[in-house]
Order: C-alpha cells, then sequence, then structure tokens
C-alpha cells in the first residue's frame, strides 16, 4: 500500500500491451479503490474497500483479463499455454481442500509440532519437511507443494537458495515460531543463580530467544551460536 505505479505508457512498453488498455486497468482499479490517482503525482496503492457489488467487480475482473491476455500474446506465450497457467491458479485458489502446504524447520521433531499445529488452524493438511531437505533439493519442493511455510530465521537461507530456481510454483511463507508456553513456564521457576545458555543458528533467533529469556527469569542467560567453534 502506497506504491507508486508508472504511467500508463511507461507500464504498456514495459509489458508490451497498449497503453489505453493500462489506463483503462488503472481506471477501473481507481473505480474500485484499488488505486487513487493524484494529477501531477502520479497513481498508488491504496487499501482496497469491502466487496459491494457483483457487476462492478466482474467489470474490473475482466479489465484486468484483457491486460493479462495482451501482455501474454505480446510475450509470445501460446493460447494453451496461458489456458492452463490461467487454469491452474483458479483450481488452486477455489479448491482450498487441495492446497499442498509443508513447514520447513532445521529438525524434524520442531518440523512436525508446528505442521500440526498449522494443520489445525488451516484444516488442511501440512506436511513437515526438513530445511536441509529443502535447500538439497529446492525444485522438487517447490514443484510439489503450494505454500512453503518456514520459521522467520530460515528466511535468509531458503531465499538464497531460491534465487537458483526461478521457475519455482510455491509460495514461501515466513513465520515467526516461538517457544510453546510451558518451556517458557520452566524457566521462569528457575532459581536465580541458575546458569542458563541459549543455543540457537541465527543471530535473528539469538536475540528473540535471549530476550524471552531475559523477560521471563531473573537469572542472567548466556548465547552462543551454533556456528562457535566452542561448542
Amino acid at each position: 500500500m502506497g506504491d507508486r505505479l508508472p504511467s500508463c505508457e511507461t507500464f504498456g512498453r514495459e509489458i508490451g500491451a497498449n497503453k489505453n488498455t493500462v489506463s483503462k486497468a488503472y481506471r477501473a482499479l481507481s473505480k474500485r479503490g484499488y488505486l487513487s490517482a493524484t494529477p501531477g503525482r502520479g497513481t498508488f496503492v491504496t487499501a482496497p474497500p469491502p466487496a459491494s457489488d457483483r457487476d462492478g467487480f466482474l467489470n474490473e475482473i475482466e479489465s484486468l483479463l484483457t491486460l493479462v491476455v495482451e501482455h501474454a500474446y505480446a510475450a509470445g506465450i501460446s493460447l494453451d499455454d496461458l489456458e492452463q497457467m490461467v487454469g491452474n491458479e483458479i483450481r488452486r485458489r477455489y479448491d482450498r481442500s487441495r492446497l499442498r502446504v509443508a513447514f520447513v524447520e532445521c529438525n524434524l521433531a520442531e518440523a512436525t509440532k508446528f505442521s500440526r499445529q498449522l494443520q489445525g488452524v488451516l484444516a488442511t493438511p501440512v506436511e513437515p519437511i526438513l530445511l536441509d531437505d529443502l535447500l538439497a533439493d529446492v525444485e522438487r519442493f517447490t514443484e510439489q507443494f503450494d505454500v512453503i511455510a518456514l520459521d522467520l530465521s530460515h528466511l535468509a537461507d531458503a531465499q538464497e537458495r531460491l534465487r537458483s530456481s526461478p521457475s519455482r510454483n510455491a509460495e514461501i511463507v515466513p513465520l515467526l515460531a516461538l517457544p510453546d508456553p510451558s518451556s517458557l513456564a520452566e524457566v521462569a521457576r528457575l532459581a536465580p543463580e541458575t546458569r542458563l545458555g541459549v543455543l540457537t543458528e541465527t543471530p535473528e533467533g539469538l536475540g528473540a530467544l535471549l530476550g524471552l529469556a531475559r523477560s521471563s527469569t531473573r537469572s542472567r542467560p548466556s548465547s552462543r551460536r551454533a556456528t562457535d567453534p566452542t561448542i
């Protein structure tokens, strides 16, 4: 929200579409409240309003489809390939029961635990996979799943590997996985003189867990990263 869009002429040139077609799509989006055009400043993305009338949305979708088809035609995409892409996306979005979801962690116990939690929230099967397995064969997993969720601390590693697989289909969703309340309760019960160590794999995870540990106990936790040669 708040991003500035290129001019109709610039955008049309970038995607190989007529600027009048782009202008039509911009006007349709502005009418629905998705865009805001200010003379002399440009066109900006705004928060979409709640759905109100079906006909308005159908007109908007028609304008966007026209833009997509013109873009695909200019790029040399065949009719069969375009129909397959659109059909796959429609089935993926409309049939939520067939959505293929995975949760990635560095150890199987954590991957299984969080997969079960996500499965309860999403009401769809979630398969646990190991981070090492994902990084070793990213193309297979990004083709096998529609959504791959992982802990925020693993996002940088995954993105680095995913750069070598631009054809991936899966949506990568980072999550912040915190310790369960029972573990924090055990930390809070520790005596003040207890020596508490915090071991993580990333600086981001270390900072987050240290903050939780210090707020939950009267002891002074020390920290180490898993890559520290003294461990």
